[in-house]
């Protein structure tokens, strides 16, 4: 079979490695520009291709058939080339619905705010029908039946779940959000389509809100399994598609480990990262590194705002690797923006520990009615940035598996 990928620009692209992983099948980019894409298809040689941006509606023009999901879309991601003739499918919807499953969200009879006017959230939207949900898109020149930004925020408390199913908040535009979810009073859950981040700052406030949230990756997974079952006439197994999920994950997750002092961060990091074989990011140790003294010393002679600015920036710079363990300073949660950025491409566990003691090197807990004091006001915060809560009471290697097989559970 010769199978591949179209589209403008695919450098960043992982259908290769996620096609490879599903039916091990060589799987290759053709990066075409306009005027190529049209004599491409004409050539016919390939047995079955997907396409993406910009060139899902393009397509269209030369396919002999079309399948009705993909023509009510008015996109096509998927070409099958069958004894010349050319079938066209948009899996992109397949890919959403099993996305909502996964996650847990049920839509039906439920109204849902669909952000953005292109081809992804016209599939985003025929998955919401099928699901038995009432999509309704937002856009910022609405016209035909879409609504503007505007009116979705008057008729905020119509809506149940928000989707994004535009391009803001990708990489490397990270800390940008396509809505303000303080307007709204009753959703129930928020879908961002955006995979990399595997975490955008939409979906990290709704799970600060303790909003039932999902990223993007899973949709790509999915929807190029039904692609693949397409090509092959046979249905992906399941655990192939566990597999290949787990293993981006693995490659790309960070392991971000906070809780207050002395509850064992960097000792649990280091066997976290024996156990795994990730690299392991130590911010205290990095920060006093770079200060050239104790975190302690730097305290008492530039001041905690001082200190805290840095530290910001070591975990903006942190935060870009993937697959990594970072262990941090027990009062990073107290600046959004840090927890925000670890959370990107992270995973965050709040370690937790039972004796808990105060330390000289810490100047904010160097005794126990200052540890006491300080746990009080940061635990509030501990729970809303965490992911999974782990207790440190045990042997190192005890936590470091706890921790590995909770994170194994998540999808």
């Amino acid at each position: 079979m010769k199978l591949g990928l179209i589209g403008k620009t695919l450098g960043h692209s992982w259908s290769w490695q996620i096609h490879d992983m599903l039916i091990h099948e060589h799987y290759q980019n053709w990066e075409l520009s306009e005027d190529e894409v049209i004599p491409f298809l004409e050539k016919k040689d390939f047995t079955g291709i997907n396409v993406t941006i910009p060139y899902k509606e393009k397509v269209m023009t030369v396919l002999d058939e079309i399948s009705p999901t993909a023509e009510k879309i008015g996109a096509v991601n998927c070409i099958i080339n069958r004894d010349g003739r050319l079938y066209g499918y948009n899996t992109d919807c397949d890919g959403f619905m099993e996305l909502v499953k996964t996650a847990g969200m049920h839509m039906e009879g439920k109204h849902a705010a669909v952000l953005g006017s292109g081809g992804a959230a016209k599939a985003v939207m025929a998955g919401v029908s099928q699901l038995g949900g009432i999509p309704v898109m937002v856009s910022r020149h609405p016209h035909d039946d879409m609504i503007s930004y505007q009116q979705m925020y008057a008729m905020q408390n119509r809506f149940s779940f928000l989707v994004n199913a535009t391009p803001v908040g990708m990489f490397p535009h990270m800390d940008e959000t396509p809505a303000d979810l303080d307007v709204f009073e009753h959703l129930e859950g928020v879908v961002d389509v955006v995979a990399n981040p595997l975490r955008t700052k939409l979906c990290f406030q709704a799970s600060c809100k303790g909003m039932p949230s999902t990223g993007g990756l899973g949709m790509l997974v999915y929807q190029a399994a039904a692609a693949d079952a397409l090509f092959t006439g046979q249905k992906v197994p399941q655990e192939r598609i566990d597999a290949c999920l787990g293993t981006l994950l693995k490659e790309r997750r960070n392991i971000v480990l906070i809780g207050m002092p002395t509850s064992g961060k960097s000792s649990v990091a280091q066997m976290l990262g024996k156990q795994s074989g990730q690299q392991v990011y130590d911010m205290d140790t990095l920060l006093e590194q770079q200060f050239g003294t104790s975190i302690r010393t730097c305290f008492e002679t530039h001041g905690e705002a001082y200190f805290r600015a840095k530290e910001t920036r070591l975990a903006r710079e942190l935060a870009s690797k993937e697959g990594v363990i970072i262990s941090c300073g027990g009062g990073i949660i107290k600046n959004p923006e840090n927890m925000q950025v670890l959370s990107q491409h992270g995973v965050v566990v709040w370690l937790q520990r039972n004796s808990l003691f105060p330390s000289s090197d810490r100047p904010l807990s160097a005794d126990e009615a200052s540890l006491k004091k300080l746990y009080e006001q940061r635990r509030g915060l501990y729970e809303m940035y965490s992911d999974i809560q782990v207790e440190n009471n045990g042997t190192l290697e005890d936590t470091a598996e706890q921790i590995l097989k909770k994170i194994g559970e998540r999808k």
